[in-house]
């Protein structure tokens, strides 16, 4: 049992908190860049893990409760809740491992006060339906627009005396943002005013790497996607922010 307080990795899956010194890739993948940019934040966070040499010492659960905006300042009086259980297993040439994670967090509604009636604004909350925005609750002032993901990841690698090293990670996650009309801002500054529309998305992305037999080279190849809103596509798009992106990247160490 551990505690972990301060600024440091976020416990979302697997490439936030795999080492830059160790990392085959330039960068991060795209989701990540974007649903967690800094890849850090400020929370407080438990884990607990079975002793070793026990049945259950393959298993290891990482949770707490965040600030929401990276290594921003707090500056609303709610957290996000992320956590990660993952479990890793060896065999002699060969290792396996993956999780499962989860996002439970939010942004507060607020749009100020009107100035006639010394009231709070209402502030709408919009859904897609049928390719078009609608509304989905006409005044969620003070309520939190949902940010929420669940997410998925798997590792194995193996050692082979006549091909060498080879390792393969892939990740998939899905679930919901809160942007503006034509744009997504996740590690503000101030409250985000306005109208919260909701969007579904998904991402992803896989990593092979292989040794070269009797040299000293290993091969990358990587393919990673980010789907901002996967309720639309084609004609329908009308905004940057609704534009899938997928990128492929090949190299050698």
């Amino acid at each position: 049992m551990s505690v972990k307080a301060g600024i440091f990795d976020r416990p979302f899956g697997h490439e936030i908190s795999y080492s830059s010194s160790t990392r085959e890739s330039p960068e991060r993948s795209r989701i990540f860049q974007t649903l967690f940019p800094d890849e850090r934040d400020v929370g407080a966070m438990l884990t607990l893990q079975a002793p070793k040499d026990t049945p259950l010492d393959f298993l290891k659960l990482e949770g707490g409760m965040f600030v929401g905006n990276g290594i921003k300042p707090q500056f609303d009086n709610h957290l996000d809740f992320i956590g990660h259980l993952s479990a890793t297993k060896r065999f002699d040439n060969f290792e396996i491992g993956g999780g499962i994670s989860c996002y439970l967090g939010g942004q507060l509604m607020y749009d100020g006060y009107d100035s006639a009636s010394g009231k709070p604004k209402a502030v709408p909350l919009y859904e897609m339906k049928d390719n078009k925005w609608e509304i989905k609750e006409a005044d969620y002032y003070g309520k939190l627009a949902p940010r929420q993901y669940i997410g998925f990841d798997i590792q194995a690698s193996m050692y082979n005396d006549g091909i060498g090293f080879t390792a393969i990670r892939a990740e998939y996650i899905m679930g919901e943002n809160p942007g503006g009309s034509s744009s997504i801002t996740l590690n503000p500054t101030t409250i985000q005013t306005g109208a919260r529309y909701i969007r579904n998305i998904t991402g992803g992305y896989i990593i092979l790497t292989q040794d070269l037999p009797t040299l000293p080279f290993t091969i990358v190849a990587k393919y990673d996607w980010y789907n901002p809103n996967c309720d639309i596509s084609g004609d329908d798009i009308t905004s940057a922010t609704e534009i899938a992106l997928n990128n492929i990247g090949l190299g050698l160490i």
